[in-house]
């Protein structure tokens, strides 16, 4: 009787609060003890489980999820999605605040931070991606980018099929070094750089940390063991090595008697901050100066490679492209900031290879108190999930959802819709940090490799091709493309 009695207990613990959305008229699926809804996710990836449950409630506007135990609100609607991300910022400022479990350093990130805490780190960390800023780094970008198709040209000439991202990503990480930090990382040119391997432990969830992590979130009292434990943290050595180069990238600016407008210069300045409202602690500037290398890298390299991707499928639209690139720049080979922008078909190629391949197929919110909106009644500490993917994929939004089609994204096309209905980097205060810097380098990357070379399909090309798993944007066997010199 003992054990029945408490295994009933443990039952009502874990089950007690599931009839909270029902009780308010919500629909979603069934949750079941320990794991709440994940099942869908668990058993067909979060991209496929996300999006089955999007199709199978989204003309409900919302519905009803629960992460273990913890009540989790999936918004399907742009103008709720409005409500959340702008009009009641105030009330649903923070993401969710992700256990421990991949160690000190990702948990110091601005992406983890909350309240007041995120709100002064991004505050000096936003002086970064004015546009004055991001123009006078364009000589910089252009020299990475040279670099890069150098690289690619080498490649043509042996007619070689290549990973398009790994070659592209390395490009990625030169400029995201030289523009936030003052370091020709020379990563392009040096085949044994430590560079890529430390970066890409960052996005590697295998089964253990992402078991880890999955446990932690729906089972939270277990957090504290598995933090302590160690099993999904990000290795020390990989924590050590960028601590090593941004101490290295300190101690050479402090040297440096000349003028630097960068990440590294607006860093250093809150270090020593003498008001402390305006200071950061070394911990936390660590852990951002890596945010920032990590979303510089994985941002530009994912966004590059599938509008390249699409664009070695669709020909017809490359050659489109090319033709704008040439009417804009002329005889130039170098792109300067002020061209960029009137690349517009290049700019709808780039947001429909984004709607397909969006780099956050899912982005979330954490209630901060408890709120009542259109009706319901959302919790502290409730989750907001909006799932972009399915969003994204939406056919009553974007017809034949699964074409590329990038005039979806011309002024008169993206005035019929609800802007909240595209989110490549997602809306509101707490949207990308770094998306206009994001923008400008994918934009220059694209447009200084159509104008020299022509992307092609290879015999590893997939399509459709498949994704990892894992919730992430990434090819599941790779991206593989040739090029052609033009």
């Amino acid at each position: 009787m003992i054990i029945v009695g408490v295994l009933a207990a443990l039952y009502i613990y874990l089950t007690w609060n599931f009839g909270y959305w029902s009780a308010q008229g919500i629909k979603g699926p069934t949750p079941f003890p320990i794991i709440g809804t994940f099942w869908p996710s668990l058993s067909k990836g979060m991209i496929n489980g996300d999006t089955m449950l999007y199709e199978r409630y989204k003309k409900d506007k919302v519905y009803g999820l629960f992460d273990g135990s913890t009540p989790n609100l999936a918004i399907a609607d742009g103008d709720l999605l409005k409500t959340v991300l702008v009009k009641e910022f105030s009330s649903f400022q923070d993401r969710r605040k992700l256990p421990s479990v991949l160690g000190p350093t990702v948990s110091n990130m601005l992406t983890e931070l909350t309240g007041e805490e995120w709100k002064k780190t991004r505050s000096i960390m936003s002086q970064t991606f004015t546009s004055g800023k991001i123009k006078r780094m364009i000589d910089s970008l252009n020299l990475y980018t040279k670099t890069l198709l150098e690289k690619m040209g080498e490649r043509a000439d042996a007619d070689e099929m290549f990973e398009f991202k790994d070659l592209v990503g390395k490009c990625a990480l030169d400029m995201v070094a030289a523009v936030g930090f003052g370091i020709d990382a020379q990563v392009q040119n040096n085949p044994e750089s430590e560079f890529v391997p430390h970066t890409a432990e960052f996005f590697k969830f295998g089964v253990v940390r992402g078991t880890a992590l999955l446990i932690a979130i729906v089972v939270p009292v277990l957090a504290p063991l598995i933090v302590k434990s160690g099993i999904g943290a990000i290795p020390d050595k990989t924590a050590a090595f960028f601590k090593n180069i941004m101490a290295q990238a300190m101690a050479n600016r402090k040297a440096d008697s000349n003028k630097h407008n960068d990440f590294l210069s607006l860093i250093l300045k809150a270090q020593d901050a003498e008001d402390e409202s305006k200071r950061l602690p070394d911990d936390v500037i660590l852990a951002n100066a890596i945010v920032f290398i990590l979303a510089g890298y994985d941002t530009v390299s994912n966004t590059v490679s599938w509008a390249a991707y699409e664009m070695a499928l669709h020909q017809d639209i490359q050659e489109k492209v090319y033709e704008e690139i040439m009417e804009v720049t002329g005889a130039e080979d170098d792109i300067t900031y002020e061209m960029l922008p009137k690349m517009t078909y290049l700019e709808s190629v780039i947001e429909e290879s984004q709607r397909l391949f969006p780099g956050a197929p899912r982005i979330e919110r954490q209630c901060t108190e408890t709120i009542t909106i259109e009706g319901i009644t959302i919790p502290k500490d409730a989750i907001i999930t909006i799932p972009v993917y399915g969003i994204h994929h939406d056919a009553d939004i974007y017809p034949d959802p699964e074409k590329f089609i990038p005039e979806r994204f011309s002024a008169e096309e993206k005035a019929k819709r609800n802007p909240y209905y595209f989110q490549p980097f997602g809306l509101g205060p707490r949207s990308c940090i770094a998306m206009r810097l994001a923008q400008t380098e994918v934009k220059l990357c694209l447009a200084k490799m159509i104008q020299k070379l022509r992307v092609l399909p290879c015999e590893k090309t997939e399509d459709p091709i498949p994704l990892v798993q894992t919730g992430q944007m990434h090819a599941k066997n790779g991206l593989y493309l040739k090029v052609q010199r033009r």
